[in-house]
């Protein structure tokens, strides 16, 4: 695709389109209209043309078994942008000699389309004079869109013959930009042309739908026919794709989170649990002795694995540098810290340490300290751990990027093994209003996921800290140590900081992950308390 160009897709369903690899499968036939948009900071988004029926669902077939069900008319409501360039129809089942009678002789023959925006007078008036008017297409107010409507007559519909299939008419519409819909009107004149609905239908899980399946679960919404009469359980079968092992889940009634995007306010819903993650499923409608033929898939998410988790790997920055790094090779991998700041005054606060560990032979030490020279030039500093990328140290600031790429899954927890011990605010620790002179601090970590990575500046004239409510923040939670200890001495405790997801993260995908561990919660105004430590070993992410 090119930059500052419009693409339209219209897929298209016709059963009559044979199976063509150049377009598209059986009965399905795909569109690309490219426009070269002239102002691309200008981009007016369409959708394609609309048909509707007037006081009846087009979707649904007509039933008109005797002369007196027919009702006076059927009426189409045809919508288009800008205007209706084709609005095209089309009797598949029956001749134009049926629909309109002995008129149609010599202008109309078998079953030829008439395009209503562009035939001929004659022909107009010839359907109009015999039961299948097409109104002039208006305008809105705006001059943005055009809406015509065509009616078939009760006379038209007496005329289709009862025969044992249904009557069918393929409707097409382009409007003035190119964009095209094409829908059916179908009609039965006999018990054998009844469509037998199927009971119940899986719907396919929408794109959109962000939160529908997760690594260890799945919500699948439904669509109840007229023929479920209520009394059969209705649910759905499922298995691991190129297994035969199918499995029975009843359905619920959605509340809350689990009304999904891709179903109707109301449509029943069927979580199945237990699933194995990054794992491909199929699914089925079943409610008592049927059982769909229409076979959808899915695939769980696959578990985050955090880079350096249990923070074995530590080197400097460069072969000459004093900036630690949690990372490998010199490099800054998933890790991050505020160590490029404090270095200026050849203090390291965060490093790897043997002290105590949960596994394997290290973990993180964050500890926090005045930084400067003589207790007189220089700031509190806070030890810190987090995702993301140290950018710049201005003076004695911070510039940081908080968040690194993520793979878009929903875990509902972040465990993490803690030791913490607080130290004492004095007057370098306090001088900003958050803790007062002999106050024990407070240190913190917090998980987020996030569309977007978070920039930080700790720069009093031009402060940004995180804000868990910004727009780009899908989940959020965090542990304040208020003034305390945790973990007993010598050794780490396991800590679990729940997730929890806003309305946002129903339609818009994780793609960043922000962790983020400080031994002094209010490090970022330079206040906390001296030799304020902490351990953290194990980062994982926890997927129920």
């Amino acid at each position: 695709m090119e930059q500052a160009h419009h693409y339209i897709f219209n897929i298209l369903y016709d059963p009559e389109i044979p199976d063509d690899p150049e377009t598209g499968g059986a009965f399905i036939k795909i569109e690309i209209q490219d426009e070269n948009l002239i102002d691309p900071g200008i981009v007016l988004i369409a959708s394609r043309p609309t048909i509707t029926g007037v006081d009846f669902d087009i979707r649904n077939q007509v039933v008109c078994l005797e002369d007196e069900d027919i009702p006076e008319n059927i009426s189409l409501q045809i919508c288009g942008f800008d205007g209706l360039d084709d609005v095209e129809f089309t009797p598949k089942c029956c001749s134009w000699a049926t629909l309109l009678g002995d008129a149609a002789n010599g202008k109309l023959t078998g079953n030829k389309t008439v395009n209503f925006t562009k035939a001929s007078p004659t022909i107009i008036n010839l359907c109009k004079d015999n039961g299948i008017e097409f109104s002039e297409p208006e305008m809105n107010a705006d001059k943005t869109v055009a809406t015509a409507f065509l009616t078939i007559s009760k006379d038209v519909i007496r005329r289709l013959p009862k025969q044992g299939k249904e009557h069918k008419f393929l409707i097409k519409v382009v409007d003035d930009g190119g964009r095209e819909t094409i829908d059916s009107l179908c009609i039965a004149r006999s018990e054998a042309a009844i469509r037998v609905a199927d009971p119940i239908e899986v719907y396919t899980i929408d794109d959109n739908d962000c939160m529908a399946v997760l690594a260890h679960s799945a919500t699948i919404p439904f669509k109840l026919s007229s023929t479920y009469d209520g009394t059969d359980i209705r649910g759905v079968e499922y298995t691991k794709k190129g297994e035969n092992d199918w499995k029975f889940v009843a359905a619920s009634e959605p509340s809350g989170i689990l009304r999904r995007a891709s179903a109707p306010a109301g449509s029943p819903t069927v979580t199945i649990t237990g699933l194995e993650s990054g794992t491909t499923y199929q699914y089925r409608a079943r409610c008592g002795e049927f059982t769909g033929s229409q076979i959808n898939e899915f695939t769980t998410e696959s578990p985050f694995i955090i880079p350096n988790y249990s923070m074995e790997e530590w080197s400097n920055f460069s072969e000459n540098s004093k900036i630690l790094l949690p990372g490998a090779g010199g490099e800054r991998t998933f890790w991050d810290s505020g160590n490029h700041g404090s270095a200026t005054m050849d203090v390291t606060l965060t490093q790897g340490s043997t002290d105590m560990f949960h596994s394997g032979e290290k973990s993180a030490k964050l500890r926090s300290q005045f930084v400067g020279i003589g207790g007189f030039a220089g700031k509190f500093a806070a030890g810190n751990l987090f995702a993301g990328t140290y950018l710049e140290t201005q003076g004695t600031d911070g510039r940081l990027e908080f968040g690194r790429p993520y793979n878009g899954s929903h875990p509902t927890a972040l465990s993490v093994w803690v030791n913490y011990r607080p130290g004492v605010a004095d007057k370098n620790g306090s001088k900003n209003g958050h803790l007062a002179q002999g106050d024990l601090d407070s240190g913190q970590i917090y998980v987020a996921l996030s569309t977007e990575p978070v920039e930080i500046r700790t720069k009093s004239s031009n402060r940004k800290l995180f804000n868990k409510d910004d727009n780009c923040i899908l989940a959020y939670g965090e542990y304040t140590f208020n003034q305390s200890n945790y973990g007993p001495d010598g050794a780490l405790q396991e800590l679990k900081i729940n997730l929890d997801y806003n309305e946002r993260a129903q339609t818009n995908k994780p793609l960043y992950l922000i962790i983020v561990c400080s031994a002094s919660k209010f490090g970022d105004y330079f206040d906390g308390g001296e030799g304020s430590t902490m351990y953290l070993d194990d980062f994982e992410l926890i997927y129920e």
